[in-house]
């Protein structure tokens, strides 16, 4: 169970450190930050909650990190209970094969452990390694989203 609390916090820290602005732009001139070229972002006082700066903070994102983080910490508490293992291996399906983005070039039946597709995604971001993941772990990537629903749900 401390295992999974130190896991749970780590990837908050991770996810949250993603969303921050770096420091000395928001010291340095808070009006520097409009010269960030991302689509949407909010930046928040965190003694008080109010909002200092935003641009389209209410724009729906696909969150593409956040849903390899989730697959990352499914696949790990997979682990940690038994059901997979790091020496698993892991076959690339055809539509695994065929993400776009971030990827490693994954051939359509080539074989990686669990524990290196996890690199992958950590690492390279990869999202041919992801959905080749959510395919192993749960049979198809639409059954892996509805598990990481649930699991969104209970955090």
């Amino acid at each position: 169970m401390l295992h999974k609390s130190r896991f749970i916090c780590t990837l908050f820290l991770i996810v949250f450190s993603l969303t921050l602005i770096p420091a000395h732009i928001a010291i340095a001139d808070a009006t520097a930050i409009d010269d960030i070229s991302t689509r949407a972002y909010i930046l928040i006082d965190a003694d008080s909650g109010k909002v200092l700066k935003s641009r389209n903070a209410h724009q729906r994102l696909a969150p593409a990190s956040m849903t390899k983080l989730m697959t990352m910490l499914l696949a790990l508490e997979a682990i940690d209970e038994g059901t997979a293992h790091k020496t698993d291996q892991v076959t690339s399906s055809e539509y695994a094969a065929s993400m776009d983005g971030t990827r490693i070039y994954l051939e359509p039946g080539e074989m990686m452990t669990l524990d290196d597709m996890l690199k992958a995604m950590a690492l390279a971001s990869a999202n041919d390694a992801s959905v080749a993941v959510a395919e192993h772990l749960a049979g198809s990537e639409k059954a892996f989203v509805e598990q990481m629903n649930r699991k969104a749900q209970d955090l």
